[in-house]
């Protein structure tokens, strides 16, 4: 199998520079993207964050993840697997349940993250964003990032 295998990796690395020049794996558009909003009176949510905020394999993921969060005045994470949760290293406050469960209490966020979790929706998208922004300040910001 590896010696298919190898030659149509070769070709695929050759190739997608022409058909696509610059693509960059999406978790360094995430990155840039956290690094655009969050700022010294950010207060976000992750919804579905998971155990880490970027992957290991990016260089300096732990350094860079530590910088995000040190910088936002709260950094919040959501995610229904509380083992995940335990094992975040950067976020401190961590609430495990679903994107369904509502906050008793008014919670004033700056702005909320979704990324990979779509498919875990019960209520379509629509209603559901309508839904989080309730939770967040008026002048709130929603971003959604899906590959599937």
């Amino acid at each position: 199998m590896e010696i298919i295998r190898k030659p149509f990796y070769k070709f695929y690395w050759k190739m997608r520079d022409i058909i696509v020049p610059g693509l960059e794996n999406s978790q360094y558009a995430y990155n840039h993207t956290l690094r655009a909003y969050v700022n010294q009176n950010s207060r976000w949510l992750d919804l579905g964050c998971g155990h880490q905020i970027l992957p290991g394999w990016m260089p300096q993921s732990q350094e860079k993840q530590a910088a995000i969060v040190e910088r936002s005045k709260m950094t919040v994470g959501l995610d229904y697997d509380c083992l995940s949760l335990r094992k975040h290293k950067t976020i401190k406050y961590g609430v495990v349940g679903t994107f369904e469960d509502r906050p008793s209490k008014t919670v004033h966020l700056s702005w909320s993250l979704l990324i990979w979790s779509l498919n875990t929706l019960k209520i379509p998208l629509r209603l559901w964003q309508r839904y989080i922004e309730s939770w967040t300040k008026t002048a709130s910001s929603f971003s959604i990032r899906q590959i599937c």
